[in-house]
């Protein structure tokens, strides 16, 4: 949707912005001692932070694609939701190419499966509640 959409470039542009963020103990210090301008810079610099971490909880810990045993046997890896979601969003990278780089074969069930996992990471930034609770998906 436009909205997963727009969730996604928001991640990324905060993500980018807070790892080009020129921050260096000179300007937490120029801050604190009234150095003009710096002092609203920190403060954005938390608040975005602030945001990126909101973000991140809301994609939390959970396995996109569960590998199994029988998936680990033949060098399958699980993929967590947010390894799912940083290496599309944040590395730009196509769901196959993610998939294959766990070990994963790159389409059929399994690449619908990565769609639909990454829909439900996007509804969940977006502060969605799941519509119902998924249990990680089985490995082919």
């Amino acid at each position: 949707s436009w909205h997963q959409c727009q969730i996604a470039a928001d991640y990324r542009e905060l993500y980018r912005w807070r790892e080009g963020a020129p921050i260096k103990c000179s300007s937490f210090e120029g801050g604190r001692s009234g150095g003009g301008g710096s002092g609203l810079f920190i403060e954005t610099y938390i608040e975005q932070g602030r945001a990126l971490d909101l973000m991140r909880a809301r994609i939390g810990s959970g396995v996109a694609i569960h590998a199994g045993p029988e998936g680990r046997l033949a060098r399958r890896r699980d993929i967590l939701d947010r390894e799912l979601i940083d290496r599309v969003v944040l590395q730009d990278m196509q769901i196959p190419a993610v998939l294959r780089g766990f070990g994963w074969s790159d389409g059929g069930r399994v690449k619908a499966r990565a769609q639909d996992a990454l829909r439900r990471i996007l509804d969940r930034m977006l502060g969605q509640e799941p519509e119902a609770t998924a249990a990680a998906f089985k490995g082919d």
